[in-house]
């Protein structure tokens, strides 16, 4: 993704998207409604579960490696200027698009390209029906409530969760119904 123009052919990337999607839900043992999909792609620093969707990192992922590797293409091929990069300017044009004229201030990193984008996607793809889900979703911003997404799965110090647990413990994360929620054995 990172050299290639994924992000013109959003047909493939929705079709990955979905099932990654689909691959989720039957792990997972839930179905996710739009906003839950779109909370578990996000970041988990920024309350998801940072399971990527294409469609969000393709474009981040082009722009930045045009613009990390443009110093070794201007020194490959001295007299191309990195304006005629194959497709820089179309993907600009692209980020535009969504984003209007804002450039991360360091565009050779796809954090900083990403960063921009997943705030756009809080803003205006996570929409919330209810205070208790807005206030689930902003919890789950603080750094402290993902640390167990970071923990090492290990049952000799015992931060391995048995699968219902973990699956139990994602709905809840995402808001979502657990299909097995009457199962749950304490």
């Amino acid at each position: 993704m990172r050299t290639s123009p994924f992000w013109k052919f959003p047909n493939i990337t929705n079709r990955l998207d979905m099932l990654l999607k689909q691959t989720l839900e039957c792990i997972l043992n839930v179905k996710l409604e739009e906003s839950a999909w779109v909370q578990s792609s996000l970041p988990i620093n920024q309350g998801g579960l940072g399971i990527r969707r294409l469609e969000d990192i393709c474009l981040p992922a082009f722009l930045s490696s045009v613009y990390g590797s443009s110093s070794l293409v201007s020194a490959i091929l001295p007299p191309m200027e990195i304006n005629n990069v194959s497709m820089r300017s179309e993907a600009l044009d692209c980020w535009k698009n969504i984003h209007g004229d804002d450039i991360p201030k360091v565009p050779m990193f796809q954090k900083s390209w990403d960063d921009l984008h997943t705030k756009r996607i809080i803003e205006t793809k996570l929409i919330f029906n209810n205070t208790t889900d807005s206030a689930r979703f902003k919890a789950f911003q603080k750094k402290e409530s993902n640390a167990w997404l970071h923990a090492l799965p290990s049952s000799s110090v015992a931060t391995l969760l048995d699968d219902n647990s973990f699956r139990i413990c994602v709905a809840l994360r995402l808001g979502c119904r657990n299909s097995n929620a009457d199962v749950v054995k304490l």
